[in-house]
């Protein structure tokens, strides 16, 4: 009688995932494994919903107000980009946007899903999400405690990474609808083409996904959260940097190819109408090596007990 009084006050002292966990382990073994996994996804999820629902109110917001900006500076703005080379040079470059010639409202609308606001908003969720659940984990203690549920390690990865993607993929959707809503509030006089920016979600999901990636071998690798997170904005900040250093030093485009931001060029996908399938499956498929490889190290790395 004492000791079941005891268990279960210990039960009540502890936090959440210890309960959680104790919960699951009390269970058949028969009946362990999809409820397991159900439970995991569902608190990976909850304890992302914050940031997330963050996210996409920002970027929600922030194209609504870029397109509203666009619409009503549009003339101003590309009149006083011509006037200064460095400008011009950087546009071409980095954004794709030729001033010599007549520019869209869609292509400029378009710049507002290459705003380092906006890729650094929809960064910061994937990343923050790879990095809570892989190395994180190890940082607060309670990897040990995480990894003795009855799943394989390979689930636990699964399901962290639905949710990243999931929420990757509602990040993209969100910047579109942003711009489909800031149009018809702002009502330009000429019309966005929405087909063709839909396919700048495509190009920014795969983006994520690279990013995404990225992380969960950062995460798997990493003993620590500090060297993780080190890695991966090393990585992006070079590639900001390579992006940038093509529009002055051509032998940079050589190297350039290395940076994720090489191939999401929404501006030119927009003005040329072609789907970016090069880049897509670029990004897509440096995302699944990033991620297939950090499933292997996670699956057979040695974690430490609190």
């Amino acid at each position: 009688m004492n000791s079941g009084s005891h268990d279960s006050s210990e039960l009540r002292a502890a936090g959440p995932l210890d309960a959680e966990a104790e919960t699951i382990r009390s269970r058949r073994p028969s009946a362990l494994s999809a409820p397991s996994a159900v439970a995991l996804l569902r608190r990976t999820a909850r304890d992302s919903a914050l940031l997330l629902a963050v996210v996409l109110a920002a970027v929600l917001a922030f194209e609504v107000l870029f397109v509203r900006g666009v619409t009503d500076l549009s003339g101003d703005i590309l009149e006083f980009w011509r006037r200064i080379p460095f400008v011009r040079r950087i546009l071409a470059t980095v954004a794709g946007i030729d001033l010599s010639a007549e520019v869209s409202m869609s292509a400029l609308v378009a710049l507002g899903m290459v705003a380092p606001f906006y890729l650094l908003a929809s960064w910061t969720f994937v990343i923050v999400t790879a990095l809570r659940f892989t190395v994180s984990e190890l940082d607060r203690g309670t990897a040990d405690l995480l990894l003795t549920l009855p799943l394989p390690r390979c689930s636990v990865y699964v399901c962290v990474s639905l949710v990243w993607v999931g929420g990757a993929l509602l990040i993209s959707l969100t910047g579109w609808g942003g711009i489909a809503l800031g149009a018809a509030l702002a009502q330009p006089a000429e019309p966005l083409k929405l087909q063709r920016l839909g396919m700048v979600v495509a190009n920014f999901t795969a983006l994520l996904l690279a990013v995404g990636g990225l992380a969960m071998l950062a995460g798997s690798v990493a003993s620590r959260l500090g060297p993780a997170l080190a890695i991966v904005l090393v990585v992006l900040l070079a590639s900001f940097l390579l992006n940038f250093l093509e529009a002055f030093l051509p032998w940079v485009k050589r190297v350039g190819v290395l940076g994720v931001l090489h191939y999401y060029r929404p501006v030119e996908a927009v003005a040329s109408g072609r789907w970016p399938l090069r880049d897509i499956l670029a990004l897509a498929g440096a995302g699944f090596v990033f991620w297939l490889t950090g499933l292997w190290y996670f699956s057979r790395r040695d974690i430490p007990s609190a």
